[in-house]
């Protein structure tokens, strides 16, 4: 915050170190230097970068002679003489002293001639230095004048889009401030504008699920493009940052005629485009690199988590390319309208322009929610890669133009982040070592990895965390991957960082088939630890807590939770509850949270409810309680008994336990089932299979309640529970996208009804 506001005043109250020019008077005689276009100071034309002309005593005796005829003062003169160093020096490669220029001056003196024995001179070439006359200075510094105004308006527009997402960065920090330090006065802001404001503007997605479900005209692929668009606070955010971006590129043009900068119309307005685009690109560097950290101080300031800003980032990128694009475009049209595209090409400033909208077009690319998802390593490497050589481009780009500012708090942001990553390796131990064990399913395939890791003690994981590792394997130490921190259930692991790690495509399946080649399945590898990182969550204001987990978000919200129960049991002024719903996809997933699951259930505060959604993928996905039997595809009659009724604990040990004292009913009543479900399939099912889940069950579903065979309707079912709570309640999802937009559309729905207690609705990010 301190350098984008440092960044901010530099930029507001001295626009002139960020338009290009940094003398008027300077700049004013170059331009009528260099309009003498008839003579051309044995220089071949166009000479663009003053390569030739900065060599030639006649030019730059023109130059000089210009400046000391209009400046007053001696500090003028010494400025004016300052730029021109700059322009022979950065542009021409051609260095001088203020000793040297001195003496290029005098000898001007003696051989200059007037601006009439040039008129009168029939040669081609000029051998002599010019005195320009008045009326030519003052057309020259008017033209430079109105390009300096229009630059410095472009520069404030620029710094004004920051100034938009500081507004936007105070806003957050207040509510996070409220949020964390009053909490009682931010619970009663409950009033109905402020519910009107979270059911209709903080809370929902952009486009509700219904409206895409009722227009039959949205087809799929639009229907899942307008589901990727941010949630509606963040997509009015964006838009409203959108539009401030069209306005500046549109608004205030103002030409000046005649010019001696450009000598056509069209090239000015086509310049005066460009420069506006162009600069207000530049100006969004720094927030495009800030936002897209993972050390990004603002996390901690406003409470937006990581996703958050990732978000932004990516708006602010794709708006940065446009802006590119259009700069591009209309620098092209005003070379071809000076027909001198080719000789612009050869300036070394344009070059590397080319190179890096080049780099940033192909990243735009590969960014793209396909590439993301089916190349998500190809997208990570080639994204920082192309970054190095898009802001490369921009440096030697405009190292010879200004906006230098911009790249400087650029560039310095980006080494703090990395510097930033190295420290918290260091922190973590340097190279540790890692205890993999590697779980196999029912088809003895790999299925998850859970790594233990041996942490340096240095810092301490807390709810929610998560860390990147970095696994020293010649074919992937380079990469790094986001994993959720799994607590230790047993207080004798204190010491120890637990990973619970699902086993898809890329780095994990290939950890997965190295392991699976060890012995016992377990090997030791050598690995990096990046982290702590991650947002918390202030359920101290809350007196109730709901939490959805889907597959592995379960590690996160098992943190979570466990965390809130040991804050509940200390305010034993006030009656807390938690319930956690998990989304489970077979039996052997459940398995992998034993310990977990046990700790959790431990405490009458905590109600759990799992849902087995399949096994094996052999169980159709049951909805709203309807049964569907599919022959040869039914390997567990009881899955299919417990699709239909909600079951506690203590009656699925009845149920399948056949020497339990009270279970002689049920057991008979189990027998009528299966034999109903057997006549129907004509598949039995052996006592192996029936003892093996049977002993899942026991070990596992410990008072908790438990569903198999469907999903949670979260839509029907999360209402009517928030129904019955009448205090302050946060519900949390850390799942898929589908689970996470239902959980937040349910709380939107449930702000309609009236409640005696707020309800605030909470995203995790599920990682690895």
């Amino acid at each position: 915050m301190k350098v984008l506001w440092l960044l901010f005043m530099i930029c507001l109250f001295r626009p002139g170190s960020c338009r290009g020019i940094s003398d008027e008077t300077g700049a004013a005689c170059l331009f009528v230097a260099s309009n003498f276009s008839n003579y051309p100071f044995d220089c071949a034309q166009p000479d663009l970068e003053y390569k030739c002309r900065c060599l030639s005593p006649e030019f730059l005796g023109t130059v000089l002679l210009c400046i000391d005829d209009n400046t007053d003062e001696v500090d003028e003169l010494i400025q004016a003489f300052d730029y021109i160093k700059e322009v022979c020096g950065v542009q021409g490669s051609k260095k001088y002293s203020f000793t040297q220029l001195i003496d290029v001056f005098d000898n001007a003196t003696s051989h200059a001639i007037s601006v009439s024995e040039v008129n009168g001179l029939n040669k081609s070439q000029l051998h002599n230095p010019v005195m320009p006359d008045t009326q030519r200075f003052a057309s020259s510094r008017e033209s430079v004048r109105h390009l300096l105004t229009h630059r410095n308006k472009s520069t404030k527009y620029g710094v004004g889009l920051i100034g938009y997402w500081g507004l936007s960065l105070v806003l957050a920090t207040i509510n996070n401030v409220l949020q964390w330090c009053f909490p009682e006065f931010y619970m009663n802001m409950n009033g109905d504008s402020t519910r009107w404001l979270r059911e209709h503007v903080i809370c929902p997605q952009l486009i509700s699920e219904s409206h895409l479900r009722k227009n039959s005209r949205l087809n799929t692929f639009v229907s899942s493009l307008l589901r990727s668009f941010p949630i509606r606070v963040q997509s009015i955010t964006v838009a409203f940052y959108m539009a401030l971006v069209i306005i500046f590129c549109t608004a205030d043009y103002q030409l000046y005629r005649p010019n001696s900068i450009f000598p056509w119309k069209n090239a000015q307005l086509f310049a005066y485009i460009a420069d506006r685009t162009g600069i207000l690109a530049m100006t969004q560097l720094p927030m495009l690199i800030l936002f897209s950290g993972r050390n990004n101080a603002l996390q901690l300031i406003t409470g937006w988590p990581y996703r958050t800003f990732n978000i932004f980032h990516r708006w602010i990128a794709r708006t940065v390319w446009i802006l590119v694009l259009l700069h591009a475009v209309f620098y092209v049209a005003f070379t071809a309208t000076c027909s001198n595209y080719r000789e612009r090409w050869m300036i070394n400033k344009w070059r590397w322009a080319n190179t890096a909208f080049v780099a940033a077009s192909i990243s735009i690319f590969l960014s793209s929610r396909y590439f993301r998802r089916k190349c998500h390593q190809l997208f990570v490497s080639s994204h920082q890669i192309l970054a190095i050589i898009f802001v490369l481009g921009c440096w030697y780009h405009c190292v010879t133009l200004g906006w230098m500012e911009f790249l400087y708090v650029t560039v310095a942001i980006w080494a703090l982040e990395y510097f930033s990553r190295f420290g918290k390796i260091m922190l973590s131990g340097g190279i540790v070592k890692g205890n993999c064990k590697l779980i196999l399913n029912k088809k003895l395939e790999p299925h998850s990895l859970r790594i233990t890791v041996h942490h340096s003690g240095w810092w301490r994981s807390f709810p929610g965390a998560y860390s990147y590792l970095y696994f020293l394997q010649p074919k992937f130490f380079w990469q790094s991957h986001p994993f959720t921190i799994l607590g230790p259930a047993r207080q004798e692991d204190f010491n120890k960082l637990v990973f619970l790690i699902r086993i898809k495509n890329g780095i994990t399946k290939q950890l997965g088939n190295y392991i699976m080649r060890q012995e016992n399945l377990m090997c030791t590898l050598p690995m990096l630890v990046e982290g702590p990182y991650g947002s918390t969550i202030p359920f101290k204001a809350y007196q109730h807590a709901i939490f959805f987990a889907g597959g592995v978000g379960i590690t996160v919200v098992y943190t979570f939770a466990m965390d809130l129960v040991h804050m509940y049991l200390a305010d034993k002024t006030k009656n807390h509850s938690i319930d956690v719903v998990w989304s489970a996809p077979t039996i052997s997933a459940i398995e992998e949270f034993v310990d977990e699951i046990e700790a959790l259930s431990r405490f009458e505060m905590v109600k759990i409810i799992i849902y087995l959604t399949r096994e094996l993928e052999t169980i159709l996905p049951i909805d709203d309680h309807e049964l569907k039997i599919t022959p040869k595809e039914i390997d567990d009659p009881i899955e299919l008994v417990n699709s239909c009724t909600d079951l506690s604990y203590n009656e699925l040990v009845k149920l399948l336990d056949p020497l339990s004292s009270n279970s002689k009913e049920l057991t008979t009543e189990l027998n009528q089932r299966m034999n109903d479900i057997l006549s129907t399939t004509g598949e039995r099912v052996s006592p192996v299979e029936y003892d093996v889940t049977r002993e899942k069950l026991q070990n596992v579903f410990f008072r908790c309640k438990v569903n198999l065979g469907r999903r949670p309707s979260i839509k029907k079912e999360l209402p009517g529970l928030l129904k019955l709570i009448p205090d302050s309640t946060a519900v949390v999802s850390c799942g898929p996208d589908k689970m996470n937009r239902d959980v937040r559309n349910a709380v939107a729905k449930s702000l309609r009804e009236p409640n005696k207690g707020r309800i605030d609705y909470f995203e995790e990010e599920l990682v690895w």
